[in-house]
């Protein structure tokens, strides 16, 4: 090997020595960048969740526990650490039961339950009056039923629920239950305590839906007899039947806002209010709060989507741009 091939090969490999040590990458513009812990981090991250269609994980039945509007503030970043206060003691009822059948069998082939915390509305006091008296208000899905629990039936409530079959066959006069008054559910995360960004966008959110729902149903009674018609023949309803509530996390923080459309258990991300109806709450909000999707919305000066969402929720049709994923079962019929 002569002199000179020898110098090539001797400076390749300590340019490539040196690309490894300073762990050098490619950003998506095609420039080169060192690496780090924070790329690193998004990196992570972008590899478990691929795509926003990618992040809804699989349950069977949604399990949905109705608290008082004023409960927010309270909120600890899981309501599983709130176990000692009725109702969010219904979440270690669940999950001891799930325990206990998991050591008999072996393995845990019970049902996949999915447990958060709802707002009850504003409006409304029916939640907090059945607190005093020791009663829960407990929504599931797939089954589309509003029950009552009373604390004293706490656990035989949870082994109830993890019956892998439709609540509606299994009918318990121990636990009164009624289909809810509307017939659908956006269920709106505004969990502050566990993320900033839902805690952000959610509360803007469910202001431009309820807004956006007044205004829209003031053509219920005017079109009362042919939405009627037309009910009975497709999925569409009015926006009087639609109910907005808040919640505690549901998953998938990184594309807020983020929501549930019920009873098809439909999941969206990155849903952003109209930059003019949030920004009088900018005076009780900090910039660092002002993350995910609306955002971005600012930045592009574009309006929001929520109206569009809204169209497809009153349709029953899919707003395919911002879906998540469709929530499904093996053991239960959504």
């Amino acid at each position: 090997m002569s002199q000179v091939q020898g110098l090539v090969m001797f400076v390749a490999s300590s340019y490539m020595f040196l690309l490894r040590r300073l762990s050098i990458r490619g950003n998506i513009l095609g420039q080169w960048v060192p690496a780090t812990t924070e790329t690193l981090k998004i990196d992570k991250r972008n590899k478990s969740v691929k795509s926003m269609a990618d992040s809804v994980k699989p349950y069977d039945r949604h399990v949905i526990i109705c608290v008082p509007n004023a409960s927010l503030s309270s909120w600890e970043p899981d309501i599983d650490r709130m176990t000692s206060v009725f109702p969010y003691s219904l979440v270690k009822n669940i999950e001891d039961v799930k325990k206990a059948a998991k050591s008999e069998n072996g393995e845990n082939k019970g049902l996949k339950l999915k447990i958060t915390a709802m707002l009850d509305d504003e409006n409304s006091t029916s939640v907090e009056d059945d607190l005093k008296e020791n009663i829960a208000q407990v929504l599931v899905y797939p089954d589309n039923l509003l029950f009552k629990v009373e604390k004293s039936k706490a656990e035989e409530f949870a082994h109830y629920i993890g019956q892998p079959v439709s609540l509606h066959g299994k009918r318990d006069p121990s636990f009164p239950a009624v289909e809810p008054a509307f017939k659908k559910l956006l269920l709106v995360c505004v969990h502050n305590a566990r993320d900033k960004r839902c805690g952000h966008n959610g509360p803007l959110i469910i202001k431009e839906l309820k807004q956006l729902l007044a205004e829209r149903s003031g053509n219920d009674n005017n079109n009362s007899s042919s939405s009627s018609s037309n009910n009975s023949l497709s999925k569409t309803v009015r926006p009087s039947e639609v109910a907005v509530r808040g919640s505690s996390h549901i998953g998938g923080h990184a594309f807020a806002g983020v929501l549930i459309s019920y009873p098809e258990g439909r999941w969206y991300g990155k849903i952003c209010a109209d930059c003019a109806s949030c920004s009088e709450n900018n005076n009780n909000s900090s910039r660092a709060t002002t993350t995910g999707a609306h955002e971005e919305q600012k930045k592009e000066g574009g309006e929001g989507n929520v109206k569009e969402l809204l169209d497809h929720v009153l349709k029953g049709t899919v707003y395919e741009e911002h879906l998540r994923g469709t929530t499904s079962s093996h053991v239960l019929q959504w």
